[in-house]
């Protein structure tokens, strides 16, 4: 469903669903694309996956809730809601230079629609950016119309290959 890399442990992270409404955590190796459990998430359908280079994990479910997940219990718990209710691919990821988590979110329109008409709504597709500390949320702006957004990756300061700054500067 998403996938995120978590720098602190080296682990690249990925979620998938099973059953009638729960989620797993694996740990993917990048060399043969196995996955191994690293937490079952059962009563829990999550929809995005992003972590800090600090190694903390988010993630948001269908519930319409930022959740933050807990290395040692192996188990996530609200932060807070962001949205109504969420539906189909999503992906978030940090700006690592900036600490800010970015979200592609899916949203449709769905109010005093029938569950026949809710395929036929147009759905619009929005970057949102998220402060996890502050918990707040702003509206960068549309990206898309009836498009799903995966794997969002943004480059940081960090991961370029960028020469040293200078440090023996006179004048």
């Amino acid at each position: 469903v998403d996938m995120t890399y978590d720098y602190s442990e080296g682990n690249l992270l990925a979620i998938s669903h099973y059953g009638a409404h729960s989620t797993s955590l694996n740990i993917v190796n990048p060399a043969d694309g196995g996955a191994s459990l690293y937490a079952d998430v059962p009563g829990l359908w999550l929809m995005t996956l992003a972590c800090s280079y600090e190694g903390d994990i988010y993630s948001i479910a269908d519930d319409g809730y930022l959740y933050a997940f807990d290395k040692q219990a192996k188990a996530f718990s609200q932060v807070g809601r962001v949205d109504s209710g969420i539906r189909y691919m999503q992906s978030m990821e940090f700006d690592h230079t900036t600490g800010l988590l970015y979200w592609a979110s899916y949203a449709t329109d769905q109010e005093g629609a029938s569950p026949d008409e809710i395929a036929m709504l147009k759905s619009d597709v929005y970057m949102r950016e998220i402060d996890v500390d502050k918990k707040t949320m702003n509206l960068v702006g549309q990206i898309g119309s009836t498009a799903r957004f995966v794997a969002l990756y943004i480059p940081s300061a960090a991961s370029f290959d960028a020469p040293a700054p200078s440090t023996d500067i006179k004048a």
